[in-house]
């Protein structure tokens, strides 16, 4: 358990000493640029360099701004954010700890997440729901991601190479909390939105942005330059 709150609180110093450079993030970008998206490419998320070191890049979906970098222990690193695979975990975590704070308010019939398996349809459809209200005070996910032999996996599909492992370990806080309640809530957290977003076949298309586009965002930068 003291390992456990010595992880948290290294994940919380690592969160607030970071926060001014995540909020730096926004003087990257004027008001013009970081709208673009949102005007052009409704629901798009844009990423694009700073120049700012190697891998420095500002993450903009039109309405918040951060950094995404590589460590400092990687040549042209700055450090300014979160590597990739941060953000998936962070992805996967904050899903993951806001479905359960939806489940604790909401309860639902075990029966009903299992024909559904998505909370998407869930949260949408309160019809299930009941006011609960469960004594859950604070969500705490930690997650780790690794990559291991599929040799030694003894719960994965795959034979050989290697296989891309996840590991979210979840802490309910609330002293008045039932084992009943936990193994919902538990049980509730398998379901969440991402989760099921990864466990499923998910097709990834990577396009070349066409000359006429190039042009709208070369014309949108000039002009944001000049502002």
């Amino acid at each position: 358990m003291l390992r456990f709150v010595q992880s948290a609180v290294r994940m919380s110093t690592r969160v607030v000493g970071q926060h001014s450079r995540v909020t730096s993030a926004a003087a990257l970008t004027t008001t013009a640029t970081r709208n673009f998206s949102l005007k052009h490419r409704d629901g798009w998320l844009e990423i694009e360099e700073t120049g700012r070191g190697a891998y420095q890049n500002v993450v903009n979906d039109g309405r918040h701004v951060t950094l995404a970098d590589e460590p400092g222990n990687i040549e042209g690193g700055l450090d300014s954010g979160m590597n990739p695979y941060g953000f998936l975990l962070a992805g996967l975590g904050a899903c993951t700890s806001m479905t359960v704070r939806f489940a604790s308010i909401f309860f639902f019939d075990r029966s009903i997440v299992r024909r559904h398996r998505c909370l998407l349809y869930l949260l949408f459809t309160r019809m299930y729901a009941r006011k609960k209200d469960l004594p859950l005070d604070k969500v705490r996910v930690l997650l780790r991601h690794d990559r291991i032999w599929a040799r030694d996996c003894n719960i994965c599909q795959s034979e050989k190479g290697r296989v891309d492992v996840i590991d979210v370990d979840v802490q309910l806080i609330g002293d008045n909390l039932t084992d009943d309640d936990r193994a919902k809530l538990m049980h509730i957290a398998n379901s969440c939105p991402v989760h099921q977003t990864l466990n499923r076949e998910t097709v990834v298309k990577v396009n070349e942005i066409d000359e006429e586009l190039n042009q709208i965002v070369q014309e949108h930068t000039a002009k944001a330059k000049k502002v």
